[in-house]
This record gives C-alpha cells, structure tokens and sequence, in this order.
C-alpha cells in the first residue's frame, strides 16, 4: 500500500444565456494505492476543497 497527495486549481466556466460564471477552486486529492498484479491502483481517493472563489460577469 503506498498514500500520496496531488495539487490542483480547478476552473469551472458556465453559461447561462449572456451571464458567464466562473468558479476557481484549490483542491487536494488524497490518494491510497494498492499493487495488483504488479500494477499499482486506485484504492481510495478522497476529496479536499481548501477554497473557492466564484466570479459573474456578463459575455
């Protein structure tokens, strides 16, 4: 079994008609694997929104 830790800002643009939204969000993934068959897998991945920022402007 090995854990491990990834980094990510996700950008999440919607439109609805003329008004645009975009949500900005710094996530962490925390990640256990298992080897298989000599091949490492997923077995668990968990979820970490350390913040968000959501932003309307018109198009």
């Amino acid at each position: 079994m090995a854990k491990g830790e990834s980094y990510c800002i996700a950008h999440h643009l919607t439109f609805d008609g003329e008004k645009r939204t975009l949500m900005v969000a710094s996530i962490r993934y925390l990640d256990t694997f298992s080897k298989k068959n000599g091949v490492w897998l997923f077995a668990e991945r968990k979820l970490m929104v350390d913040w968000t920022d959501t932003r309307s402007s018109v198009a």
